[in-house]
């Protein structure tokens, strides 16, 4: 799927349907030199695929965006993964391997649910 500034809105019309210009605004000023418009709308979903519609974690999450994208990124797109502390270490057994891709497939599975669905806050 396409990442761009139409899913974005389209999603802010989800999460905050009387407030998308303002909250736009806000997630453009994440833009930082050097990041392509297609990577600024995928920093700018996983904001508010972290938020939730929740104006303080909005908040809390550009400001982390700003500080490191790839933080908002990393959780909002492999959340089971990046809780999975395990899956960090080089030397996985045969069983964290299979349990290693299925988490990774579960994370790609609910991140694609999540953008493909209109409605899911």
């Amino acid at each position: 799927m396409k990442q761009s500034q139409q899913l974005v809105i389209e999603k802010l019309r989800v999460y905050w349907p009387n407030e998308v210009d303002e909250i736009l605004g806000r997630l453009d000023d994440i833009a930082m030199q050097g990041i392509s418009p297609r990577e600024l709308a995928r920093i700018q979903l996983a904001i508010l695929k972290l938020s939730s519609g929740n104006k303080e974690e909005l908040e809390k999450n550009i400001a982390l965006a700003k500080r490191d994208y790839r933080d908002v990124i990393a959780y909002a797109e492999y959340p089971r993964q990046m809780a999975s502390s395990h899956l960090s270490h080089f030397n996985l057994s045969e069983e964290e391997q299979k349990e290693s891709k299925a988490i990774i497939k579960s994370d790609r599975e609910q991140y694609m649910a999540w953008l493909n669905d209109s409605q899911v806050v």
